[in-house]
């Protein structure tokens, strides 16, 4: 393994980033209250997301887990409720995408040595 995949889950996540916020904010703004605290909240999302993937590109450890540890959470939770709610076909599948969020938590630990938690610059 190499850990270009962190760059890769980097660049991954300022993409899908981008797509939503874009399409998030173009609905924020179609129903746009002037009271509403909404477009703030969006743009804060936004911000600490594309830093989380700036910091996956750039190797850094507090990125890795900031990244890992919700999805392997969100993970676990998939795994644990398509045992027992879904029934016997379907739950392979929602135990499969359980598995595949996890996927990031057991890369973190395996090039753990490969990461830093800071360099040069701040990310």
């Amino acid at each position: 393994m190499d850990a270009n995949l962190f760059k890769a889950f980097g660049y991954l996540v300022i993409f899908l980033n981008a797509i939503s916020f874009g399409s998030g904010l173009v609905e924020i703004l179609s129903s746009y209250n002037f009271n509403s605290s909404q477009p703030m909240k969006a743009s804060v999302a936004f911000c600490a997301i594309y830093i989380v993937g700036a910091g996956l590109i750039g190797l850094r450890k507090w990125a890795a887990l900031y990244f890992s540890v919700p999805l392997l959470w969100f993970g676990l939770r998939m795994f644990l409720y398509s045992i027992e709610q879904v029934p016997f076909p379907w739950n392979l599948i929602g135990m499969s995408w359980g598995v595949l969020f996890m996927f990031p938590a057991a890369l973190t630990v395996r090039l753990w040595p490969y990461l830093s938690w800071r360099g040069k610059s701040f990310f």
